[in-house]
């Protein structure tokens, strides 16, 4: 495609003055710096079309405005983990801890049928999932909530043990595989309902925006975690990415500070990030059948 081939050739922008406004955006913790001239539209990222033999740092393609332009994955290009990793290692992350739960019924239910003491954790803080739980602190009040229904769902599972163990001692065996049987059919389908509401929620909440450049004819997108806001760098604080006492980076020109803040911003070398990622998009295709309506 031409916006594909165009990625594979400089663009030579103009390097960013301290009087431009600049677009910044977040990428983790770190804030990055794009000159509002170059940028055309902010949106939520749409659907991305996969491209076959597509660079490292593409993500794909997605529709804007009747065209097709290729969309570049910042949190890959930054070295980050990217949104959908992220989404991956949850979901692998929570299927092991719910089968590690599976598991730990199984043992219960032996231990009644075999009328022999339980071997599993009771403490619902010393599994590898109540750790794991302990560690979250989280600002978003829907995936907080969430946490919390888990959590108390948790606690009760494992609070299970004691009281069937109890009955298995004073010789309630079947009240004892009667509670084991609705743990192991009913708190645990549930635990595994609430799993997968998490995993939907930390997606819904991770939703990526597009940031739509012109760069001359040429048109593309950068994934980013958010739009932080438009605004002017702080004057007197523009300088040379090495100067800026930064690591250098061929993706970062030079390094700003916010202008009301400390907070230090590093701005965007647009003709690296396209030459990184245009030697390979220069022969991709993509599928037509994906694209058509």
């Amino acid at each position: 495609m031409e916006e594909l081939a165009t990625l594979a050739r400089p663009v030579l922008t103009e390097t960013l003055k301290e009087t431009d406004l600049c677009i910044l955006i977040r990428l983790e913790d770190r804030l990055f710096a794009v000159s509002a001239d170059l940028t055309e539209a902010m949106l939520q990222l749409p659907e991305v079309i996969p491209v076959p033999g597509q660079s490292a740092n593409m993500r794909g393609l997605m529709r804007f405005r009747e065209r097709v332009i290729p969309l570049i994955d910042m949190r890959r290009c930054a070295g980050l983990v990217t949104a959908t990793q992220m989404d991956s290692e949850m979901q692998e992350m929570l299927e092991a801890r719910l089968q590690d739960h599976r598991n730990w019924v199984a043992e219960l239910e032996a231990a009644v049928t075999e009328q022999r003491a339980f071997k599993g954790v009771t403490d619902p803080n010393m599994c590898k999932f109540g750790r794991w739980l302990n560690t979250q602190e989280v600002r978003e009040l829907t995936i907080r909530t969430q946490l919390q229904r888990i959590r108390s769902a948790h606690d009760t599972l494992h609070g299970v043990a004691h009281s069937v163990m109890r009955a298995v001692e004073e010789g309630k065996h079947e009240l004892a595989r009667q509670e084991v049987a609705h743990t192991r059919d009913i708190s645990l389908v549930r635990i595994g309902e609430l799993f997968e509401e998490l995993r939907a929620l930390y997606r819904r909440t991770r939703r990526e925006i597009a940031l739509v450049l012109k760069l001359g004819e040429t048109r593309l997108a950068l994934a980013v975690d958010a739009v932080v806001a438009v605004e002017r760098l702080r004057p007197g604080t523009l300088q040379d990415l090495e100067l800026g006492g930064v690591a250098a980076s061929r993706l970062v020109t030079s390094v700003a500070r916010r202008a009301k803040e400390e907070t230090l911003v590093q701005v965007l070398n647009l003709d690296e990030l396209l030459r990184s990622v245009g030697a390979q998009s220069e022969v991709c295709e993509p599928a037509a059948e994906p694209l058509a309506n």
